[in-house]
């Protein structure tokens, strides 16, 4: 069986400043309205305190956490909260700076050509156990988001385009499970923030489309180099499990779903911006990543710790 988180549930994670100590408070206790709202103070793309408290409230929307109230996902406050986050993270991922994917949908090759799977395929030539299991750790958060949040592109589909999103929505279902989000930096938490800005937001239209495309993308070449690792350093069970999942993410259902939905210019606009955005969290992710694993970058929440 593929690796999965060893909690059974998800509880609400740890606070790691002001903005997630604020929400994490509130949602512990019943449903009421918030407070004044307080103004984040960290990066809007990568910020551990920033994307720890928009995921937070993102989750209630989804599988949501053991130990908060289901009223919580219709609590207007929440949802004002919410949307002051969300203004700031779309505006940090307009002003980025990536290319834009292929209009038409096909972002696969573009995603090929980038370095974000810089991190896997370093673990393959050379990493501890510990470093592995972490980077599975966060590749649990993708697959765990990707399946709570594809479903919210059906009624934006027009209807020719809806069998092939259910057709993604089962192969992403097989190795997902619920991920908690403890000890995970902000840069991690920002690309499960991108699939939930555009899954909540119908603003987007069918920009998950394209965001999920370079998360499969990502996805298809990662597992495979993980799957080198895994092998190398001696978990045979887990290698076939990772190589089973890069074979089946190399199908390209979610490209193939992008595609379908960039047929016409409202459609392929919103693909590309979805996979644009993507790329730029995923960039910086990646980076981040190697940078840590090198002994570069020892602050805290940054991802893979130094071997």
């Amino acid at each position: 069986m593929l690796w999965r988180p060893e909690r059974t549930t998800v509880r609400l994670p740890a606070a790691r400043g002001p903005l997630g100590n604020f929400i994490i408070e509130h949602l512990r206790r019943a449903p009421h309205k918030l407070p004044g709202l307080l103004a984040p103070v960290d990066d809007p793309l990568r910020g551990d305190d920033f994307h720890l408290a928009l995921l937070c409230s993102f989750q209630v929307q989804g599988h949501s956490f053991d130990d908060v109230a289901d009223l919580w996902q219709w609590n207007a406050s929440l949802v004002d909260f919410r949307a002051g986050l969300e203004r700031r993270f779309e505006t940090a991922l307009a002003m980025s700076s990536d290319p834009v994917a292929s209009a038409r949908g096909r972002v696969k090759e573009a995603t090929l050509q980038d370095r974000v799977h810089a991190p896997a395929a370093m673990l393959a030539r050379s990493g501890s156990p510990e470093q592995l299991e972490e980077l599975l750790h966060h590749r649990a958060l993708m697959t765990a988001t990707a399946a709570d949040v594809w479903s919210w592109l059906l009624p934006r589909a027009p209807t020719t385009g809806r069998s092939i999103i259910i057709r993604f929505g089962e192969s992403v279902a097989q190795d997902a499970s619920a991920c908690s989000i403890d000890g995970l930096p902000g840069v991690s938490l920002a690309r499960a923030n991108v699939l939930w800005l555009l899954a909540l937001n119908r603003g987007h239209g069918v920009a998950l489309a394209g965001a999920l495309a370079v998360a499969e993308s990502v996805a298809a070449r990662a597992d495979r180099e993980l799957s080198l690792a895994a092998r190398r350093l001696g978990r045979a069970d887990l290698a076939h499990d990772l190589q089973v999942s890069s074979e089946r993410a190399s199908q390209g259902r979610a490209n193939e779903m992008a595609a379908e939905l960039a047929s016409d210019p409202i459609g392929a606009a919103a693909v590309a911006k979805g996979a644009r955005w993507m790329l730029a969290v995923t960039r910086r992710w990646s980076g981040a990543t190697l940078s840590a694993s090198r002994g570069e970058s020892r602050a805290t929440g940054t991802p893979i710790r130094s071997a």
